[in-house]
């Protein structure tokens, strides 16, 4: 647990100006449920900006390459169900 009486806080303003506030957020999710007790490990926020920056390079190279390129039926199908999902669990 984090106790400023044991001088273990990790102040995000920190964390957002090394790493951004998009790792910092990513990071959290991440961890798991709000409610639930986890570890903090700084040292982990920096495998969530090599997976952001593995992730862009990715779409990246396929908008550059493939910027014409139109989904087939079934990846539509499959994006549509996501957002769907996604929208219903917010």
């Amino acid at each position: 647990k984090m106790s400023k009486s044991r001088g273990n806080v990790v102040n995000p303003d920190d964390i957002v100006d090394i790493h951004g506030a998009d790792a910092l957020r990513l990071y959290e999710m991440f961890m798991g449920p709000l409610e639930a007790v986890k570890p903090w490990q700084t040292k982990q926020v920096s495998g969530v900006v090599r997976f952001q920056n593995k992730l862009f390079n990715v779409v990246q190279s396929v908008v550059q390459n493939d910027s014409d390129a139109e989904m087939d039926a079934e990846t539509t199908k499959i994006l549509h169900k996501t957002m769907k999902k996604v929208t219903e669990d917010v």
